[in-house]
């Protein structure tokens, strides 16, 4: 059986290297700084992955996410779509994801994240 945890282990490692290589030196000279932990979960990160997820989505003024809750809700388009109501949208996406086998990412406690 392929890991797929190690595979992106691997990966990310690889983009790191990639990266530096691109960079002058003088760049490389300044950047020694500690880059925060990766962690990667299944099922048990979907619910905190959808709040940021639909967080950022909100934020950046989204308008077809919008669309899609307040046309599956019945909602006029001047509703106010509660923080919870976004999170259950992406939430059925992500765990659909998680349980047949994808990969949920977070780094910087939560600043960053992603589905693979």
């Amino acid at each position: 059986m392929h890991d797929v945890s190690a595979n992106l282990k691997t990966r990310v490692s690889t983009c790191s290297d990639l990266f530096k290589a691109t960079l002058p030196l003088s760049t490389l000279a300044m950047s020694t700084r500690t880059l925060p932990p990766i962690t990667i979960g299944k099922e048990e990160y979907a619910d905190r992955l959808a709040d940021v997820i639909g967080e950022a989505f909100a934020a950046a003024g989204d308008p077809m996410n919008r669309a899609s809750i307040l046309f599956l809700d019945s909602l006029s388009n001047d509703a106010e779509i509660p923080p919870e109501r976004r999170s259950k949208y992406f939430f059925l996406g992500i765990r659909s994801k998680a349980v047949v086998g994808a990969h949920l990412v977070e780094t910087g406690d939560w600043a960053a994240v992603a589905v693979w």
